[in-house]
Parts: structure tokens; C-alpha cells; sequence
């Protein structure tokens, strides 16, 4: 709770209304028990990220036991379409793995034990096939044409089997490809499937269009991709955010300190106790250069860090180990009592609040807060919304009302996930699993229908 300093208000957070659940177990961010045979397909950037010198990937996987194999320019068999390892643009995943060729270039990859960049490993290759396959384009892919809509049905995705400069690498068409990619995954159960985030560019590389696309493009991979897919075998990592703030001043002046550990900034890892993808420095390009978009070491390095854990998590959700993170709904969701509360912390005494919730992979489209006053809090009558708070998990409420004059002295607020479109979701559940504030809507942040469907608790 927040108090001003002439103790004449209380403001009371009464429930969050969004949580990560999981199957009924906790996700686990430990490594494997046992060996799991990884390989990663990656070009130059990948090949820094892996290497003991600069990001330490390598290390890091084979210190939370992964066999680490990899591939890179000229690799593979070349059955019509050239030498595929030298094709890692967004457009060429559906030659990979959906394209004709595609049954052909599983088979060669899925055995793969060879070792092309320079990392550390485990000595020994524990046999058999590799069971996760990671896969990234280069930093090229994030100058990204427009639109972002309509998405084009496969059969007609300009953008299959095409690279980077290609006029069809637009947000639109890369989103058909990890589209059509989802069918080949669902297929292959067996597998997991770890998608990531191509990097994005420095200033000088693209333009204020283009990387806005890629945020745009790369916020859809990461909280739309995967809604409504069934399986737990794909996962993405957003290496593109993670390289997108640093440790300097302005949080984007200097490459070579970054901001691994730090409260904010922009992040896709496992904090205090939940995945956290988060962005509170609104910057699109690349805040690790290294004279050109290669990320430095040090962007490298924060990104190993956040990665790993995730990783983990991803395996042991696959595997039975751990809990498995849930993908955005499409509704507004309810949290079930007992779960990660909503926190708050002020430092001017309340007259503004900094609200913490966790957004992880299970959140809402949107958010806003509904609140009154406390001597409505026995019927929950509504005074006011706070609209778009966002999707990072934090909002800054400045102004907050002073309720000096109320009877008790006090203000209560929820947090309510929304989708934009009129439909508010739950208040959450009290301790006798009832709706708080009934089945109607606040009539806030132009919300008129209480949607009660969505649930993070529903398997």
C-alpha cells in the first residue's frame, strides 16, 4: 500500500488480474537432467553469439547440458534450391521446413553432430537425433517492408523461398511463413522448435519505417504466434528486444555495457520468478553496435543470460520436468485466486504509483485500470478507468485521485485485461470463487461487456 505523507489517503490494489499457471506444476528454468543434443542454424551473428570470446552461448549451453552442434554458409545438401545453409532469411524457413525440398533437408539436419564455429562443447556426443533445433536469421531481416496486413495464405506468399532484399520481405508476407512453419512443428511433436528473433540494425543501417516494422513484426512473433497452438514444442526467444537497450546514460549510448540483470529496460527473460517481456525504453534499433550490426559482446552476453533459463524452461515443459508458459489469449483472462499478487511502489507518497503485474506468456491484449472509491468498495462502485496501460507488465499512474473526501479515506483499483474492442475481462475471483463486481463491465476505456471465457487456469 502507498500512503501520502499527511496520512490522508490509502490507496488499496485489490487484485491482479493476470498470472502465469501451468499445468499444474511450476516452470522449471534447471537444466536437463540429462544430455540433449541441440543444433543451431545461424549465419555470422550466430557464430559471435556461440563463440567463448565474445557472446558465450557455447559455454553456456554445454554448461546446462546441451550437446551443441551447429550449421552455417554451405551446409547441407543442395536438392534444388541451392545449398540451403546458405539460405537463413525469413523467407527461406519455409524452404527448410514446409517447402518441396523440405523432407530431404529434416533428414540430413535432424542426425547433424558437426561442429562449423568456434565454441566450447561437450566432449561427448550422446548419439541419436538432435532434439531441439534452434534457427535465426541476420539483422538484414529486420528491414522489414510494409504492410503488416492482410497476411497472404501460403499458396500465395510471394515471400516463400525468398531472402532479405527480396520486394516481398514485408511484415505481412514474413508472418504467412511462421504461419505456415506452425503446421511442420505440429507435425513433429517429437522436436522442439525454438524460434529466434532476428537482431535488429543500428540507426545507420535502416530507417524509422523499417524498424518499426520489425518491432512490429517481432512483437507479433513473440505475443500473437503461437496463440492457439496446442502443442508445447515451439518457443521464441526475442533476441531482437533484448539488443535493444543497454547499460549506458540514455540506455541506448553505450554498446559496450549492457543492462543483463537490471530492473528495466527491454528484456525477454525468466525474473523474479516468471518470464518477463518487457520494453520501457521505446528504442527500435540496435543499442550493441560494433561498427556495423553485429551485436557486441556485451549485447551477446545479456542476451546468453536471458536466453538460457528460458531455454530450460522450454525443455522442461516439453519434456514433463516443468510447467509449460502460456500464450496470449485472444480474450481478456481471469486469474484464479492465489496467484502472483499485483504490487505497487510510490516515491512521492501516492500522488503517483508505479503498478508491477506479471505479463507473462498468458496476458491479455490489452490492460487498464478501473477504480472507486472505498466506500463503494462493498458493491464495487466504479469512479473512472485508467486506459491503455500496455502489455509490459508496468504502468506509472500519474495524478492518482486523492480520496481525502471519501467517508474511508481510501481508493481500490483492479487491473482488467481488455482486447481493444469493447470486451473487458475479469475482476478476478474472491476467496469463495465469485466474479468480483459482478458479470457487467465498468463502462470504462469503452469497455461494455465483461468477458468471462478467458482463464489462465484452463488447460
Amino acid at each position: 500500500m502507498a500512503k501520502r505523507v499527511n496520512e490522508r489517503i490509502i490507496v488499496c490494489a485489490v487484485m491482479l488480474l493476470f498470472a502465469v499457471l501451468s499445468r499444474g506444476q511450476a516452470l522449471n528454468p534447471d537444466p536437463p537432467s540429462e544430455t540433449v543434443k541441440l543444433i543451431f542454424i545461424h549465419h555470422s551473428t550466430g557464430e559471435n553469439w556461440l563463440n567463448d570470446y565474445n557472446g558465450r552461448l557455447g559455454i553456456a549451453l554445454m554448461n546446462n547440458n546441451y550437446f551443441v552442434s551447429d550449421t552455417y554458409y554451405g551446409w547441407g545438401p543442395d536438392l534444388g534450391e541451392g545449398t540451403i545453409g546458405d539460405n537463413t532469411d525469413l523467407g527461406h524457413w519455409y524452404s527448410w521446413f514446409s517447402g518441396p525440398y523440405s523432407t530431404g533437408y529434416m533428414a540430413s539436419l535432424y542426425p547433424e553432430s558437426d561442429q562449423v564455429s568456434s565454441y566450447s562443447r561437450l566432449e561427448t556426443d550422446p548419439g541419436g537425433e538432435n532434439g531441439i533445433v534452434m534457427f535465426k536469421s541476420c539483422f538484414p531481416n529486420s528491414n522489414l517492408l510494409g504492410p503488416s496486413e492482410p497476411v497472404p495464405p501460403i499458396g500465395s506468399n510471394p515471400l516463400r523461398g525468398q531472402g532479405c532484399w527480396s520486394e516481398y520481405h514485408t511484415v505481412a508476407n514474413a508472418k504467412g511463413i511462421y504461419i505456415e512453419l506452425r503446421n511442420y512443428f505440429a507435425s513433429r511433436p517429437d522436436k522442439i522448435f525454438v524460434a529466434i528473433a532476428a537482431p535488429p540494425l543500428m540507426a545507420g543501417d535502416t530507417n524509422e519505417e523499417y524498424a518499426a516494422n520489425a518491432r512490429e513484426f517481432n512483437e507479433w512473433l513473440t505475443g500473437e504466434w503461437l496463440v492457439g497452438y496446442s502443442r508445447h514444442n515451439v518457443f521464441v526467444f526475442d533476441f531482437y528486444n533484448t539488443l535493444t537497450s543497454n547499460g549506458g546514460g540514455t540506455r541506448i549510448d553505450d554498446p559496450n555495457v549492457n543492462d543483463l540483470g537490471w530492473i528495466d529496460g527491454n528484456h525477454h527473460r525468466w525474473y523474479g520468478g516468471a518470464i518477463q517481456h518487457m520494453r520501457t525504453v521505446p528504442h527500435d534499433y540496435l543499442a550493441y553496435w560494433s561498427g556495423d550490426s553485429h551485436p557486441s559482446e556485451a549485447g551477446n552476453l545479456k542476451a546468453t543470460g536471458e536466453y538460457v533459463p528460458l531455454l530450460n524452461i522450454a525443455y522442461n515443459c516439453w519434456n514433463g520436468g516443468g510447467g509449460c508458459p502460456r500464450w496470449p489469449s485472444t480474450v481478456p483472462l481471469r486469474v484464479p485466486s492465489g496467484t502472483k499478487p499485483l504490487t505497487l511502489a510510490t516515491d512521492n507518497q501516492g500522488d503517483d504509483i508505479t503498478v508491477n503485474w506479471d505479463a507473462s506468456l498468458c496476458a491479455s491484449p490489452g490492460y487498464h485500470i478501473v477504480w472507486g472509491y472505498g466506500s463503494g468498495l462493498a458493491t464495487w462502485q466504479v469512479a473512472e478507468g485508467v486506459c491503455s496501460l500496455g502489455v509490459t507488465g508496468q504502468y506509472t499512474w500519474t495524478g492518482v485521485p486523492d480520496p481525502s473526501g471519501d467517508p474511508r479515506r481510501m481508493l481500490w483499483f483492479v487491473v482488467a485485461g481488455d482486447d481493444g474492442a469493447g470486451n473487458e475481462g475479469s475482476w478476478g475471483l474472491t476467496s469463495a470463487d465469485a466474479e468480483r463486481g459482478g458479470t457487467n463491465a465498468s463502462g470504462t476505456c469503452g469497455c461494455n461487456s465483461k468477458v468471462l471465457a478467458g482463464s489462465c487456469d484452463a488447460q
